[in-house]
């Protein structure tokens, strides 16, 4: 849309809190293509008086919006629509209203087991440390290194040789995914992904502008003629897979 596009949104009256309504409000707006990827959104005050919000609603409906994969936000740049109709939907099924069963394969993560309190009891152990304090704070360069350094030994143990100058520590896969993609690939070069793939990796993708060819899985995980076909047809240099309990099929690799 044009450079003088603003998007002002009319929210549900409902019960729901305010940011969700908002939250929603986005979702739909990107789900009826009102709102394309690459859209900026209001800047959040100026939003929040468009709406007679309180600036803190509109700040905490953009970063639901945010972790939903629907918008990304970058410093002097401000907050651009991230995800296409396919994800926001996918995303939002996260939210549904409970009335039906529902399977959820967006994301893997483990199941969790109500009598197992390995989890409960490791983050118990780690608070009631001296340092505990430093979990809510900024990390310095000593506790970076040292993370990098334990990064190293964790790798080595899994047949990977690596100095802790080698590592780079990220606040997440999503975090690392995008700059490596940031990192190895040009503008619009094409990029090769699984058939079905995770969300988030077609999110960093289309983000970056990153034009995407999926490859045919079988019951192991990539297809190596598939793969061959593709790089050749695409031209595509970069491969993004998930050899090893593969999301959302939970296919692995044979080595």
């Amino acid at each position: 849309m044009g450079s003088n596009f603003v998007w002002i949104p009319q929210l549900a009256d409902d019960d729901q809190p305010r940011y969700l309504a908002l939250v929603d409000a986005i979702a739909n707006a990107i789900e009826s293509g009102a709102l394309k990827v690459g859209d900026r959104l209001p800047p959040q005050r100026r939003l929040a008086w468009k709406l007679g919000l309180n600036p803190s609603t509109t700040q905490q409906a953009y970063r639901e919006a945010a972790a939903r994969h629907l918008v990304a936000g970058e410093v002097g740049r401000g907050t651009y629509v991230l995800a296409g109709s396919k994800e926001a939907t996918l995303f939002r099924l996260k939210h549904h209203d409970g009335q039906r069963p529902l399977i959820d394969l967006s994301t893997n993560v483990p199941v969790a087991d109500p009598h197992n309190h390995d989890l409960h009891d490791s983050l118990r152990s780690l608070l009631q440390r001296p340092d505990s304090h430093l979990l809510d704070h900024y990390l310095g360069p000593e506790q970076l290194l040292r993370g990098r350094i334990r990064g190293a030994q964790w790798v080595a143990n899994r047949g990977l040789a690596l100095s802790a100058d080698e590592l780079l520590l990220c606040g997440g896969a999503q975090q690392a995914l995008a700059l490596l993609l940031q990192s190895f690939c040009q503008a619009g070069e094409p990029v090769m992904l699984e058939a079905l793939t995770a969300p988030g990796i077609k999110a960093a993708c289309r983000q970056l502008r990153l034009p995407v060819h999926g490859v045919a899985l079988d019951n192991q995980g990539l297809r190596p003629d598939d793969l061959d076909r593709v790089a050749r047809a695409s031209g595509a240099r970069v491969l993004v897979t998930t050899p090893t309990l593969h999301n959302p099929t939970g296919a692995c690799m044979e080595d």
